[in-house]
């Protein structure tokens, strides 16, 4: 008798467990962690009362809704962004490169926009700037830490980085001859430089980035609530096939970029 007893007990605390980390997706609460910036000349922007606003907010907030998972979202710098999503659970991050390097430490949950990094220089500098990246090794290049670029030339074997803490500090020292090229994404280069009160005429993409020109993404760290990983990626289909997003993006957001630099074609690079 006393082992049935006992055994009942066990059998009510496992279904007790089981209830609690069933139940534990439904009550979830993500931290949210982005980087913009007015000055990033992205497509995002703030709303007047500070709020993060634009496309790939509105995507990452129309699937939170969607899954009915509570969460905040805040502004921060880059690097503390990729501590919090590789040291704590539920933590959401946007807007993420995909690399190869990348594709384990995380949940891939959808695209938020697409990507096409080039490296841009001074036209001035037209003749000396390298062509391709193998002459580009020995250029000096102004790159964030532990951003998306950075990493990737890092893997390449590049020893001539120029770490800087905000893209804008690339201009100026761009201007000083501190560095030759740095790294943007060519949808949204022109109202970066324009933000910055820089010429836009005055600079020229001569290389792309082609294996990181993939897209921006929403991630979740690796350690999250599996059912909480699967309710975000189904949300994230069903807001995509019931919004197109990429169409508003070129409808939408595109012409707000008020200026067009221009990038030599593969056959001049």
């Amino acid at each position: 008798m006393l082992k049935i007893k006992n055994f009942l007990i066990l059998v009510l605390l496992t279904l007790n467990s089981t209830a609690a980390i069933a139940a534990e997706p439904e009550n979830a609460f993500l931290q949210v962690y982005t980087e913009l910036a007015v000055t990033d000349g992205h497509t995002e922007k703030f709303t007047d009362d500070g709020v993060p606003a634009g496309i790939e907010t509105d995507l990452v907030r129309a699937v939170l809704a969607d899954a009915g998972i509570e969460y905040q979202i805040q502004v921060v710098p880059w690097v503390r962004a990729v501590q919090a999503i590789d040291a704590s659970r539920n933590v959401v991050v946007y807007s993420m490169a995909r690399t190869p390097e990348r594709e384990d430490k995380y949940h891939w949950i959808g695209q938020v926009l697409p990507l096409d990094f080039h490296l841009y220089g001074l036209r001035e500098n037209i003749d000396s700037l390298p062509k391709n990246l193998r002459e580009a090794s020995t250029a000096r290049i102004g790159v964030l830490r532990a951003d998306v670029v950075g990493i990737y030339l890092e893997s390449l074997g590049f020893t001539n980085l120029v770490y800087v803490t905000e893209p804008s500090r690339n201009l100026d020292m761009l201007k000083r001859s501190r560095i030759d090229l740095f790294p943007y994404t060519r949808h949204s280069v022109g109202s970066f430089v324009e933000a910055n009160e820089f010429n836009p005429e005055d600079l020229i993409g001569v290389i792309r980035l082609d294996e990181i020109s993939t897209g921006l993404y929403m991630v979740v760290s690796k350690n999250t609530d599996n059912a909480i990983v699967e309710r975000l990626r189904k949300s994230y289909r069903d807001v995509v096939s019931s919004n197109n997003f990429e169409e508003n993006f070129d409808t939408t957001y595109r012409p707000q970029r008020s200026a067009e630099i221009e990038v030599l074609d593969a056959a001049e690079q």
